[in-house]
């Protein structure tokens, strides 16, 4: 047992001053009697009278010295440790990804584990300092290196859970660092993964427990005519056969119903077949409630099947005309000088093959090949040739590592905002990137001057190439897992983006290139983007849904980890403060009823 409190004990001196006073009392009275028969008695108050005498069976001065001993010791804060451990640094992590929004009896796993980790800030030492830390998608410190225990308790409280994925070993990195100068320190994890925690001093309190579960883990279309084809992939998490019926919806308007039966741990697929929809977005759920609700309905956004327009400005190149000829959602229109451009017609691209525009195009995304200076990057000398390589990067999907061939190409230093893929030596030969709002690719070296062309793979490049450049909408994509991250590709000659997520709330996102991205997906549902223009209002949405490779497996198996703790309740060491206080009334309340009886 260890005193927080040393101080206190100066009180113990009340004691000598209290038998000094029950010395000093006078206990006998003197009495006129007629008769010596009650001399006996005259002789006992006598002995009374002496000073050790004065001090036998004297209830009250007994209970008077409980209640000092008492009070002085609650003072001094005695701790009484659990197990001989007695921590001056304690560390709570607390799991708040999507798996902790599954039932533990009759609530989550997060109010359990906020219920265990408040029981166990309640039975530590009042001398330990605490630090919290909310393992979400990333680890962040809530809490650091407190004593004040109801501040504890309240960032515990306030910790909110996010249907998003995280890995909590990002947190063991942030422990050591917090603990490289302290030996005497406890971590305590509260998580329903399995976690190993290595060479750090702690425990990890396990809130699995077995349940039903099951996920909508995949939802996707095809087109035939005016039908739609919608495939819907379910997997059962649990541990127990699942059945219920699987829900099709179209803009929130029911369209189909099957029934499925999963064993445990089986997925299945769910084809539904020959659905008439032309709204926006599909929603699949699944009607039979389980451990986790979020995971039980899934989104995905109807796109425009119509092909993209390109504008091909060139005087010759077969080799890019074919390779553009095998790209079938795009529609080729082709013109040798750019003043035969009809400022009415909007095009989704334009490719200015050794033509270099003198007026960018407001409207649609740029590739330029062999480009001259122009309003968007400097052009230096042309330099001799070597050997081109396909970079690393977004574009060099099966291409990578490619080498050709090339006589001569132009100098272009790359921009911030631009990704390369292609690279001759030390510099720069394509390049592609936002730029306020527009995609712009370039290839800095005439297609003819190299034998990329004759490669088998120089179709696959472009294709990834033209890709990247017709996805020129103000997203990306439009699926995403909960916690991702949302590009913008807002256009500069507009107004400020607006984002409202599934509950109404708005987030405002200004136009300071480069765009930040929208961090804001940690609700499951659909998310409207739009961005005024002038008069006209660009309008978009996208869908954010549930992790569930990740955060539905509720039930993590070969959990054989010598530091995991099953037990429903952890301890600290117990404090007997507040004991002694109710030791301490219970004895004035006695010696307050032994006085009214004359005591």
């Amino acid at each position: 047992m260890k005193f927080v409190n040393s101080w206190p004990l100066i009180f113990l001196t009340f004691i000598p001053l209290l038998i000094f006073l029950y010395l000093l009392k006078q206990k006998s009275q003197d009495h006129i009697i007629p008769s010596t028969f009650l001399w006996k008695e005259v002789y006992k108050n006598v002995e009374v009278s002496t000073p050790f005498e004065k001090l036998r069976y004297n209830i009250m001065l007994l209970l008077q010295l409980l209640t000092i001993l008492f009070l002085t010791f609650a003072l001094t804060d005695p701790f009484l440790s659990m197990m001989g451990s007695d921590y001056k640094n304690i560390i709570i992590v607390m799991d708040s990804t999507g798996s902790m929004t599954a039932t533990y009896g009759d609530v989550t796993r997060i109010e359990e584990s906020k219920r265990r980790a408040e029981e166990y800030i309640d039975s530590i030492n009042t001398d330990a300092e605490v630090t919290i830390i909310n393992a979400a998608e990333k680890p962040s410190i809530e809490l650091s290196s407190s004593k004040d225990k109801s501040l504890a308790k309240d960032k515990v409280k306030s910790i909110k859970i996010k249907s998003v994925s995280g890995n909590i070993e990002d947190s063991l990195s942030i422990i050591r660092a917090l603990t490289k100068e302290s030996e005497s320190y406890e971590a305590i994890f509260f998580t329903d993964k399995a976690l190993d925690i290595e060479d750090i001093n702690g425990k990890v309190v396990d809130l699995t427990q077995k349940s039903s579960n099951a996920s909508l883990d995949f939802l996707s279309y095809s087109e035939n005519k005016e039908e739609l084809k919608v495939l819907v992939k379910v997997t059962n998490r649990g541990s127990y056969e699942y059945t219920s019926d699987v829900a099709l919806y179209g803009d929130e308007k029911l369209l189909d119903i099957k029934s499925i039966t999963l064993n445990p741990k089986e997925s299945k697929n769910v084809l539904f077949d020959k659905i008439y929809f032309k709204g926006d977005i599909l929603k699949a759920e699944l009607t039979e409630e389980d451990s986790i609700k979020e995971d039980n309905f899934i989104f995905e956004k109807v796109l425009n099947e119509d092909k993209k327009k390109v504008l091909l400005v060139t005087e010759k190149n077969i080799f890019l005309e074919r390779a553009l000829q095998t790209i079938p959602s795009i529609d080729i229109y082709k013109t040798n000088e750019e003043s035969n451009i009809n400022k009415e017609d909007k095009y989704d691209l334009y490719i200015f093959d050794n033509i270099t525009p003198t007026n960018i195009p407001k409207g649609g995304n740029l590739l330029l090949i062999n480009p001259k200076s122009n309003s968007i990057f400097n052009v230096k000398e042309e330099l001799q040739g070597g050997d081109g390589v396909v970079t690393k990067s977004s574009l060099s999907k099966y291409t990578e590592g490619l080498k050709f061939a090339i006589k001569s190409y132009k100098e272009i230093e790359k921009p911030n905002w631009a990704e390369e893929f292609l690279r001759v030596e030390e510099d720069s030969l394509g390049f592609i990137g936002n730029y306020n709002g527009k995609v712009v690719g370039v290839l800095g070296f005439d297609l003819h001057n190299s034998d990329l062309t004759l490669k088998a793979e120089f179709p696959i490049l472009i294709h990834n190439v033209v890709g990247r450049l017709l996805d020129n909408g103000m997203l990306d994509k439009y699926s995403f897992k909960s916690g991702e991250e949302v590009k913008i590709n807002a256009r500069v000659d507009g107004e400020a983006v607006k984002i409202t997520n599934p509950k109404g709330e708005e987030e405002i996102i200004d136009l300071r290139f480069p765009l930040k991205p929208y961090r804001g997906t940690d609700i499951i549902g659909i998310y409207e983007v739009v961005q005024n223009i002038d008069e006209e209002s660009i309008k978009t949405s996208f869908t954010v849904n549930f992790p569930t490779d990740s955060e539905s497996n509720i039930e993590e198996e070969n959990k054989s980890i010598d530091n995991l703790k099953e037990n429903k309740s952890i301890k600290g060491g117990l404090n007997l403060r507040v004991y002694l206080i109710i030791l301490s009334l219970i004895i004035i309340f006695i010696e307050w009823i032994l006085y009214l009886k004359g005591y």
